[in-house]
């Protein structure tokens, strides 16, 4: 079972809130992000974060559920 957490900062990060994400971020997600960015940042002093989205265009035909399985 998946935990939520709800508010705009996490660790003192930012969180990009938007209206799809009102219902909250998974904790399990974040922590090991969050872990991963101190560990870097602690490592190499300057670490280069990209987050990149992939997304279908809206006038397509596929539709994704919840799970994000592609039917």
């Amino acid at each position: 079972m998946r935990t939520k957490y709800h508010g705009s900062t996490y660790n003192d990060h930012p969180l990009n809130i938007s209206s799809k994400n009102h219902e909250g971020f998974y904790r399990e997600i974040l922590e090991p992000i969050d872990s991963l960015m101190e560990h870097m940042v602690g490592k190499y002093g300057q670490v280069f974060f990209v987050r990149f989205d992939l997304k279908f265009p809206a006038n397509t035909d596929h539709s994704c559920m919840n799970d994000n399985v592609l039917f």
